[in-house]
């Protein structure tokens, strides 16, 4: 009977083989997405089947995909700078809309930036919406040199760093005119913490005022700065917006809102002992699946394990 129950046993084992625990164990990569339509408005019903994720060309397999809500940690970054001395009311009324539309457990952090020794906040975390009501009120334009670039490095730093431990959509909400003029960090050095930072960077970009004039073989100011904006947006997943009206200043205010708070958390699996590689997935549509003019938004960098 004993040796029955063993050949038994010996036979099980056989069929069901226990998995070795060394290098066997998945972890989970996770990117967020923004997936728009051609009016660059959230496109909500996207199905699992229809997205592949690809690591060096190679398919991955996807363990979730969702847009559930998630409560917001954004920075509302500000130019106080003189250029937006006929903007300022404009700039306010547009921010209160933003914050208009907070839920209940988000953060928001008002950061008003000038020159590199004038970056400040103007009100630190708060959920409270009259605190940041009355913080947008009381902003105010100074003469000095843009640090946009500073602006931008210290409002993603400050965002990822704010409760960490918390699953969250982060992002900057940049309004300025896009003008660069005596920044302490580069655009290479941004553009390096934007590849491992998962915060996206959004922009009202206000170019009206800005020049069209432009020297033989040179691009013009207002160009320079929409390129700028556009280049840093698409590196850290965002997107620029740039309204010719004080209506489309509301609107776009609002969208931008609704398009962080839309996006897709997709996470796939990679095995044990990867986690500190960087991981540089492409997001698209399966080619059979593919929609017609819907676009999908990823950050362009390296993507770490999820440890949470």
């Amino acid at each position: 009977m004993i040796q029955d129950l063993k050949l038994f046993l010996f036979i099980l084992c056989l069929a069901f083989p226990v998995p070795a625990q060394t290098g066997m164990q998945l972890k989970s990569v996770k990117i967020s997405a923004i997936v728009i339509d051609e009016a660059k408005k959230p496109v909500k019903d996207i199905r699992r089947e229809e997205i592949i994720v690809l690591e060096k060309g190679e398919p991955q397999t996807i363990s979730s995909i969702s847009n559930e809500n998630q409560p917001l940690i954004y920075a509302l970054t500000v130019d106080n700078s003189g250029s937006f001395q006929k903007l300022l009311e404009l700039v306010q009324h547009a921010l209160k809309l933003i914050v208009d539309e907070n839920e209940i457990d988000d953060e928001t952090v008002l950061i008003r930036f000038v020159d590199s020794e004038k970056i400040e906040v103007a009100q630190e975390f708060t959920k409270e919406k009259p605190l940041l009501i009355e913080a947008v009120d009381n902003l105010f334009v100074e003469g000095g040199q843009t640090a946009l670039f500073d602006a931008i490095y210290l409002s993603v730093e400050k965002v990822s760093q704010h409760k960490p431990e918390v699953n969250s959509r982060r992002a900057v909400i940049v309004m300025t005119d896009g003008e660069e003029r005596d920044s302490y960090y580069s655009e290479g050095q941004l553009r390096k913490l934007l590849e491992k930072e998962d915060v996206q960077v959004f922009f009202i970009g206000i170019v009206e005022l800005l020049s069209k004039e432009r020297a033989p073989g040179e691009s013009s100011p207002k160009q320079i700065a929409r390129n700028r904006m556009e280049k840093i947006a698409q590196k850290s997943g965002g997107m620029a917006f740039f309204p010719k009206s004080p209506k489309e200043f509301g609107e776009i205010s609002l969208k931008i809102k609704e398009l962080i708070r839309g996006q897709y958390v997709i996470n796939y699996s990679v095995r044990a002992g990867r986690e500190k590689e960087c991981h540089k997935p492409k997001v698209e549509f399966a080619k059979d699946l593919k929609r017609k003019d819907v676009k999908i938004i990823v950050r362009d960098g390296c993507f770490s394990t999820n440890e949470k």
